[in-house]
């Protein structure tokens, strides 16, 4: 698993996590397009290296963002004179799942989910030395 990298892989780490898919390992990639702040909502490019790899397995890792209307609540400060109110407003940014499936090890106990500032699923043709293997099995290989 690579959980959000925040700086650039080098080459060597890049291979090292192509050889192991390529040798029949399984990965996940967690894999932020943008470094938000959650405290200015500011975000900033982050480039882990990650997109040009992930494009050969048949996949994109596009700087778009999803935006749901059955989105999370967050809350906001808002200051009048010396009185400072709190506020929930919906923020579409931030994705709600509910239902999560009860057979899955990883989220049977939780009642739902949030999701920061996600991207969109893209898929794309496999390229370079991976653009001969199958789709379906790539995507069983590496979850992105």
């Amino acid at each position: 698993m690579v959980a959000g990298p925040k700086k650039r892989l080098n080459d060597a780490e890049l291979f090292s996590i192509d050889q192991f898919i390529m040798r029949g390992g399984q990965a996940m990639l967690l894999v932020d397009r943008n470094d938000i702040d959650m405290t200015t909502f500011i975000g900033r490019p982050n480039d882990t290296g990650l997109s040009d790899l992930v494009e050969t397995y048949g996949a994109r890792i596009r700087p778009d963002l999803v935006l749901d209307e059955m989105n999370q609540q967050v809350a906001l400060m808002k200051q009048q004179g010396n009185v400072r109110f709190q506020s929930y407003v919906r923020f579409p940014l931030f994705i709600r799942v509910q239902d999560l499936a009860s057979d899955n090890p990883l989220v049977k106990n939780l009642h739902d989910l949030t999701l920061p500032f996600i991207t969109p699923d893209r898929r794309a043709r496999p390229r370079g030395r991976h653009r001969g293997r199958d789709r379906a099995q790539l995507a069983e290989d590496v979850a992105f």
